[in-house]
């Protein structure tokens, strides 16, 4: 069998170089949009990892949140119990009359010429103040026996008490002249009336009222 020489066209390099410079662009275009393509890629998974960290401190933030309003709906039912305790203290005091200020008060400015020989206070306290309600004012009078040196020495002593905080309306029962001991005397009888005293004020607690 006879072989036959075949000989092939030599490439043109011409041609070559203007087949690669076509394809330049195309080749060019693909390449920024794959790099387009990654940027992309990263920038959401980047956006993904940082949602999923979000959503887990947020998660354990709520986790934190729960637990403290657990905790402070406790202390407000406290808060609910202890007003409720004020207000049944409140309603069952009402507003006595401060015995002691108004002791201390008549005691101090008896002269040495005046002697209290009975003491009788009669008074109906008046209710707290509460939510349906306001407080309801006491009432009552206080009725002072005594005996005196003389009628001036009463009557300083009956001027000094009639401005007295918590009493009102001061007034003589009687007066009349009599002898203690062998020496003359003036016995008296002085009526008054009680003020109501302050409504009770429960304490102040920090931070909550």
């Amino acid at each position: 069998m006879r072989l036959r020489n075949i000989s092939l066209p030599a490439l043109d390099i011409g041609m070559v170089r203007e087949t690669a410079r076509n394809w330049r662009p195309y080749l060019l275009g693909m390449g920024v949009l794959l790099m387009l393509f990654l940027g992309v890629w990263g920038a959401l998974a980047s956006a993904t990892i940082k949602a999923q960290a979000n959503v887990r401190d947020l998660q354990e933030r709520r986790v934190v949140v729960e637990r403290e309003v657990a905790t402070l709906q406790e202390y407000a039912d406290i808060e609910v119990r202890a007003v409720s305790a004020e207000k049944l203290v409140q309603q069952a005091l009402g507003t006595n009359p401060d015995w002691q200020a108004l002791l201390t008060s008549i005691g101090r400015d008896l002269p040495n010429g005046v002697w209290i020989t009975e003491f009788t206070a009669s008074y109906k306290a008046g209710s707290g103040a509460t939510q349906a309600d306001t407080a309801t004012a006491g009432s009552g009078e206080l009725l002072l026996r005594g005996w005196g040196a003389n009628h001036a020495e009463v009557a300083t002593w009956v001027d000094g008490i009639a401005v007295l905080p918590g009493l009102a309306d001061v007034r003589y029962q009687f007066t009349s002249k009599d002898k203690v001991d062998g020496r003359d005397v003036v016995r008296f009888e002085v009526k008054t009336t009680l003020l109501p005293g302050e409504p009770y004020q429960p304490a102040v607690r920090g931070g909550v009222r």
